[in-house]
């Protein structure tokens, strides 16, 4: 499991070496969270739900420019994309390492 935060103006995997980092080191998992949640956080959730990585974005750790977008964002990712976006709280991350390292 890895945590990603984005800090970049567009997703972290276009033009970089991050997946094959990733897939030497054996990540299955990705934490994302990161300003811009409806455009960086969105689209970087998108380019691994295409490598096959399990997400998950705590709604509670991203933030758009309206509430409004930064739910349609998390509902999306939520929906489309699999990905797990309970609140950071109501995440085990022990567990998710567990789980992550069996299968």
């Amino acid at each position: 499991m890895i945590t990603l935060c984005s800090s970049r103006s567009i997703p972290v995997f276009f033009s970089s070496t991050l997946e094959t980092l990733l897939r030497y080191l054996g990540t299955k998992t990705l934490v994302l969270t990161g300003i811009a949640g409806n455009y960086c956080v969105l689209f970087t959730a998108n380019d691994a739900y295409m490598r096959a990585y399990k997400l998950i974005v705590p709604r509670d750790c991203t933030v758009s420019n309206t509430t409004k977008e930064n739910n349609q964002a998390l509902a999306l990712m939520g929906s489309y994309l699999k990905a797990d976006i309970r609140p950071s709280s109501k995440i085990k991350l022990s567990k998710v390492r567990k789980k992550s390292r069996r299968s």
